[in-house]
């Protein structure tokens, strides 16, 4: 028997809540955005670069966020019969797990509706992890794919990947609870050195299944937009203009749809 689908959300604030707060006037207390744990490559200054970006963008941080949350969920709704949750029902679920392949991601991250078509047919224990290639959406779009490795589609330009995992174009075994709590896996740069030490064994697949929609409010690409804050918009706009460009192959014209809605969002 096949194994099922668990999308699982990393942290995800109430982005509506915010919205809404912010647009009234109310004071936004930080915790309310900021992660209770560290997270490798997150900026330790966010609160100074969300109040950056409210001050020199017409549409709030909260509502950009919100929005791209929003495109997310579209896309995981449209995942048949996958089951989903957030990171802390994970523990709660306890031996039912084995029976899913779980997929870890973010809020803003997004998943081709035909996943489930390509995990294995089975529900074999030959594989710890299935890995996959993975478009990173940016001003100049990248697809992740491992060296020496084909892929069946690319949308712009190849790179070889940086880490072992990236974002969320990896999926766990359920089985992997057997060996180690699964929570271990959870961010992709701690899920690669995890990996390594542990050899665990990755089961490649050449699809792509998966989209990191990084955007110029993505909390890993405020630093670089408010590097020099009165050249703030010209990234914006420079991101947009790529998007506009950009050729997505009609094998993943599930990606087309997304795109313009996110060319939509900072167009504002």
């Amino acid at each position: 028997m096949q194994k099922q689908l668990l999308l699982v959300t990393r942290q995800s604030p109430d982005w509506v809540g915010l919205a809404r707060d912010f647009k009234q006037g109310r004071p936004i207390d930080p915790d309310r955005f900021r992660p209770a744990e560290s997270i490798p490559s997150f900026p330790e200054n966010i609160v100074e670069l969300v109040d950056l970006w409210n001050t020199h963008s017409p549409v709030d941080f909260f509502s950009c966020r919100a929005r791209l949350k929003e495109i997310a969920d579209d896309t995981i709704a449209r995942l048949p019969d996958a089951r989903r949750i957030s990171c802390d029902e994970l523990d709660s679920i306890g031996a039912e797990i084995e029976n899913f392949v779980v997929f870890f991601h973010d809020d803003d991250d997004w998943y081709s509706p035909d996943l489930a078509d390509y995990l294995p047919a089975n529900s074999t224990d030959s594989y710890d992890v299935l890995v996959f290639p993975l478009v990173r959406l940016w001003t100049d779009t990248i697809t992740f794919v491992p060296d020496g490795r084909n892929a069946r589609t690319v949308v712009g330009q190849r790179k070889n990947f940086g880490f072992r995992y990236q974002s969320n174009n990896y999926g766990v075994n359920g089985s992997l609870r057997q060996q180690t709590p699964l929570m271990t896996m959870k961010d992709h740069i701690l899920a690669s050195a995890h990996a390594e030490a542990c050899a665990l064994r990755d089961l490649y697949i050449d699809q792509v299944i998966g989209v990191t929609a990084k955007s110029p409010c993505s909390a890993s690409r405020l630093s670089v937009i408010f590097s020099e804050p009165d050249k703030a918009q010209e990234h914006v706009r420079a991101y947009v203009d790529g998007l506009a460009a950009l050729e997505i192959p009609p094998e993943v014209n599930w990606i087309a749809e997304r795109v313009d809605s996110v060319i939509e969002l900072f167009s504002r």
